[in-house]
């Protein structure tokens, strides 16, 4: 006689354990696969905000040293080219009147800058254009010695000058995209509008002056002119490239500084 207690499982005990097994199993790796896409993101996110936080303390740095040397310094290095203007513009640069910032510049701009200076003074005997570009959703960074006569938009435009710096800036971005963010981030984009990654402060008329936009209406010309900039606000948005994984809202990471320029014209 056979004995009930070595009886196998049935089919239907089996399925339903199989069955079981999957179901534990695919909730492990839909958890693993969450965790994984979460951990993904907030590297994406930090890598970001570490790149654009290095991309902002150089531009400060370039912006705080712009304008050194002047032709007046008696710096002993033999600097090839003196320092004319701590900002540069096109065409005719120096020689033709200075552009009124906001109005006639092409750069200085809001999304345009070229720097004019010794960056590394220690070790360099020329002075350089530095210049930031930001096209499409790259911010671009560029360095070339200057030339006298030369000018700088077109030294710095030059093949293999501009290189990526900071990729995913979307300060500028489409107004469908910029739409987008500003109905997740209100503050980062007033008016529904692109945000400037470069804003100037000039001297105003009152007495003793007051740096104030250089296109307020207290500023008077000479004072608006790029020669005349006197402070350099920076703002810098990076979106990571993935939504986030669980609320498929898009990170951003907004940065931003105040540079005063320590060599102003002389």
């Amino acid at each position: 006689m056979k004995n009930k207690s070595q009886r196998g499982f049935s089919l239907l005990e089996m399925l339903a354990v199989a069955a079981f097994i999957t179901v534990i199993t695919g909730s492990v790796f839909m958890l693993l696969n969450t965790g994984v896409q979460r951990y993904q993101m907030e590297s994406e996110v930090l890598d970001s905000f570490q790149t654009a936080r290095l991309a902002v303390d150089q531009m400060s740095r370039d912006i705080h040293e712009a304008g050194f040397p002047p032709a007046n310094t008696g710096w002993k290095i033999p600097v090839s080219q003196p320092t004319a203007l701590p900002f540069a513009w096109d065409p005719g640069y120096p020689a033709n009147a200075p552009c009124t910032v906001g109005v006639t510049c092409s750069t200085p701009n809001q999304f345009d800058l070229i720097i004019e200076g010794n960056i590394s003074p220690s070790t360099a005997a020329t002075t350089q254009w530095i210049r930031y570009t930001l096209q499409g959703t790259t911010l671009m960074r560029g360095v070339v010695n200057k030339a006298a006569g030369t000018d700088p938009v077109a030294a710095t435009s030059a093949v293999g000058v501009m290189l990526p710096y900071v990729d995913n800036v979307v300060n500028n971005d489409s107004a469908a995209q910029i739409a987008f963010l500003q109905s997740f981030y209100p503050s980062m984009f007033p008016g529904n509008t692109a945000a400037p990654v470069f804003t100037y402060q000039c001297n105003s008329s009152a007495t003793p002056p007051a740096p104030v936009p250089c296109t307020n209406a207290s500023v008077v010309a000479p004072n608006n002119t790029a020669p005349y900039i006197r402070q350099v606000g920076i703002t810098l948005i990076v979106q990571s490239q993935q939504l986030d994984p669980k609320t498929r809202q898009p990170r951003v990471v907004s940065l931003h500084s105040s540079a005063v320029v320590m060599n102003p014209s002389q």
